[in-house]
């Protein structure tokens, strides 16, 4: 769950339920690998918009990132070795409503990327439980 996949229908329904989500890679994760189907795509640490509402807001992307995932109510973890980010990441801003309603917009133009496609490493599509069979094509895990 991330800008890019905000997943709106699974929140809706864990509220009703009364389930917190917690936010996977809440700032995109790392970036496609070359030789993978999305190189070249920028995550949401590098997107205009994002880095907009930053500089407006006197904060990094990442900030808006977690503010716009705290304020939906996730939880949001990000993974960071560095002690400075680590720090920041506590201090979010508040973000305006057009701010919001920004990063709530950044899926359509990206047609909701999931940068890491399961289909790829395990052989078949997890979100399909139509087709819940093994791609013919896909790497073996016992490939030496």
């Amino acid at each position: 769950m991330k800008s890019y996949l905000p997943q709106n229908e699974l929140l809706t329904f864990c509220n009703l339920e009364n389930i917190h989500l917690q936010a996977h890679q809440p700032l995109g994760g790392n970036p496609p690998a070359k030789s993978g189907p999305r190189h070249g795509v920028p995550g949401p640490m590098n997107d205009d918009e994002i880095k907009v509402i930053a500089k407006s807001n006197n904060t990094s992307p990442a900030q808006v990132l977690l503010a716009w995932a705290v304020n939906r109510r996730t939880s949001a973890v990000p993974k960071s070795s560095r002690s400075e980010h680590i720090d920041s990441n506590f201090v979010l801003p508040e973000l305006s409503k057009a701010d919001l309603k920004t990063v709530d917009s950044l899926k359509e133009p990206q047609d909701w990327i999931r940068f890491l496609d399961p289909e790829e490493y395990l052989g078949f599509d997890i979100f399909n439980e139509e087709a819940d069979e093994p791609v013919a094509d896909a790497p073996s895990w016992n490939k030496r």
